[in-house]
């Protein structure tokens, strides 16, 4: 096996994501084997990762060698995207969290249509199609906060706002947030550490909890868009239980039975070759 990996290249993965590359063989540019490489099902095993678990660390637990390592990135389509795909630690997933989700989410008021004498739906309050830009300042009328405008979702109906000085919404009262390259304004409703912000609106009565936009939501609720959040059975997924869900579901991996490893190597080796 050795002189069959020195036929791909090395590159460099932070495996302990502390800032320290270390080389490893890039068997992500693999030629994916064949569903029938091993067609027995019995060949197959699931694996749940503990907390910090490296895979040279699961391989020598599994194989009692670190070497098969890349057997999980090559049996596992989730991880064909690389490392990045691998679980977290509790402390490298606190501190990757703590850096994605910086800053606030203003969730504007319900947006206010209405159409021309042509049934057309015309510019209304508080909406944020067309408005605002990335990157500007945004400032709360009343209580003087700021912040830098990161991310417009429509869909979601907020603004991510970082780099915030102040309290927006400060004392829970309504106050217009404005724009200072776009001069846009909406009206706030509600704001959320980004953290805690919704992920995702779905109907509690819906056993699925299929995902809704916020529009959608409103639009279906027996208290009609007059309702909020927390009315018509309308809740929310925040982004960390998404993030946590996402950790979780990383963690368990499928690899090859100790009995067939040597087999699975050698089809690989040998759709590689060809």
């Amino acid at each position: 096996m050795s002189n069959f990996f020195k036929k791909f290249p090395t590159v460099q993965y932070d495996f302990d994501r502390n800032g320290v590359l270390q080389s490893m063989t890039d068997i992500f540019r693999h030629v994916k084997p064949l569903d029938n490489a091993i067609d027995n099902a019995l060949a197959y095993r699931f694996y749940e990762i503990e907390d910090g678990e490296r895979p040279d660390i699961v391989s020598e637990k599994i194989y009692g060698t670190g070497a098969y390592y890349w057997t999980f990135f090559v049996v596992n389509e989730r991880l064909h995207d690389g490392y990045r795909e691998w679980p977290m630690s509790q402390i490298d997933f606190s501190e990757y969290l703590e850096k994605k989700y910086e800053g606030i989410v203003i969730i504007p008021g319900r947006p206010d249509t209405d159409s021309n004498s042509d049934g057309v739906v015309i510019a209304s309050d508080n909406t944020l199609a067309g408005r605002f830009t990335l990157g500007e300042t945004i400032q709360g009328q009343v209580s003087n906060a700021t912040g830098t405008l990161k991310q417009k979702n429509v869909d979601m109906h907020s603004l991510v706002i970082q780099n915030v000085s102040g309290n927006f919404l400060a004392n829970g009262s309504v106050e217009l947030i404005k724009g200072i390259t776009s001069t846009d304004e909406v009206a706030t409703f509600k704001s959320y550490n980004y953290i805690d912000a919704p992920y995702q609106y779905y109907n509690e009565l819906d056993p699925d909890k299929k995902a809704v936009s916020y529009s959608n939501a409103f639009e279906d609720s027996p208290q009609g868009r007059a309702g909020t959040v927390e009315d018509a059975n309308i809740a929310f997924i925040t982004n960390r239980q998404h993030e946590i869900e996402l950790n979780e579901e990383r963690s368990r991996i499928r690899y090859i039975d100790p009995e067939y490893i040597q087999d699975f190597v050698r089809n690989y080796e040998n759709l590689i070759n060809e």
